[in-house]
Parts: C-alpha cells; sequence; structure tokens
C-alpha cells in the first residue's frame, strides 16, 4: 500500500513540474497570442467562391408592397398570398427569390429561407413579433443574400426566451432569456 502511496505522490510531482514548466513563457500577453492566431485562422478560411460586393440593388432598401409576397404569421397557423413561399401551420418556407412582407404574432414559428444560392430574397418586416421554442425563429438555410428591411414606423418583437432540450442545442448556442424590438 505504501508503495501505490509513493508511486502516486512521484507521478503527481512530475506532473505537477511538467505544468509548472510549460508556464515559463506566461509573461507573454494574451492578447498578442489571441491576435496572432485569430490572423492565422482568418488567413485559412477560403472565400475565393465568396461575393463581397453589393450592388446598387444590394444598398437599397426601398420595396414595393403591392408586389411583395405577404406572409402573416399566427398562432392558429400562418398564411402566404403570392409567390415563392408557402405555409405549413404556423412555419413558414420561402424558396425563391423576391420581397416578402413579414406581419403578424406567432408564439411558436419557424421562417425558413431555403432559396437557391443565386436568389436574393428582401424580408420586410411590418408588425412582426416571432419566436421558436426549439431553435432560431429565421433560419437562413441558403440564399445568394437576404436583406431585412424594417418598414417604417413598424415595431417588430422577437422575444428569444427558449426552452431547449440539452440534445437539441448546439454547442456554440446558450438559452437566454430576453427579446429583441426593432
Amino acid at each position: 500500500m505504501k508503495h501505490k502511496r509513493l508511486s502516486f505522490f512521484i507521478s503527481f510531482l512530475m506532473l505537477s513540474a511538467i505544468c509548472l514548466s510549460s508556464c515559463e513563457n506566461a509573461d507573454i500577453p494574451l492578447s498578442e497570442t489571441s491576435t496572432s492566431d485569430i490572423s492565422e485562422i482568418i488567413s485559412q478560411i477560403e472565400t475565393g467562391e465568396m461575393d463581397f460586393s453589393y450592388s446598387d440593388r444590394d444598398q437599397n432598401p426601398d420595396y414595393d408592397a403591392e408586389s411583395a409576397t405577404l406572409i402573416c404569421f399566427s398562432d392558429s397557423g400562418s398564411t402566404v398570398t403570392g409567390n415563392g413561399a408557402s405555409a405549413s401551420g404556423t412555419d413558414v418556407t420561402i424558396t425563391a427569390a423576391g420581397t416578402y412582407l413579414l406581419t403578424g404574432t406567432a408564439s411558436d414559428a419557424v421562417l425558413t429561407v431555403s432559396a437557391s444560392k443565386t436568389d436574393k430574397i428582401q424580408l420586410v418586416l411590418n408588425g412582426l413579433s416571432l419566436s421558436c421554442t426549439d431553435g432560431p425563429a429565421v433560419y437562413i438555410q441558403s440564399a445568394d443574400k437576404v436583406f431585412i428591411t424594417l418598414a417604417e414606423d413598424s415595431e417588430n418583437f422577437f422575444p428569444t426566451e427558449t426552452h431547449m432540450k440539452s440534445s437539441t442545442m448546439a454547442p456554440h448556442w446558450t438559452p437566454h432569456y430576453s427579446a429583441k424590438r426593432i
């Protein structure tokens, strides 16, 4: 028994010595190390296929409400009037380029954008209150660009109170209890 304790103690001392010796360069400021690490990571990101340019249309927040597809969220069932989107219960999926006027209130709904990689989507928020209990209320799955425009004099509300099972929670996302008013 004494031999096992002595072996454990010697192993502990050796491990401690190794750990302490690795702290020799601890006087290097963390910010310098972090900056160089971040720069190295950024330099490894391939951006060859990404388009970072903005056309005049991309920078123009104007929209034509008459030709836009109207999406009305409701706890009793969301509706779509126009083309490029479909509703299933409270959830709505946008699958084509266009302007979408979003209104209504739903306490457990998802707006999914699943368009082609060449489609530009303009979401116009006009009195929208949207939340989802098991993930994001707005999920941009695919599109070339998605623009979010706030209708004049509108108040839009995204409660973020979420009760999720840990098995469905993304490791980088932590549920929190607040609201975003935009």
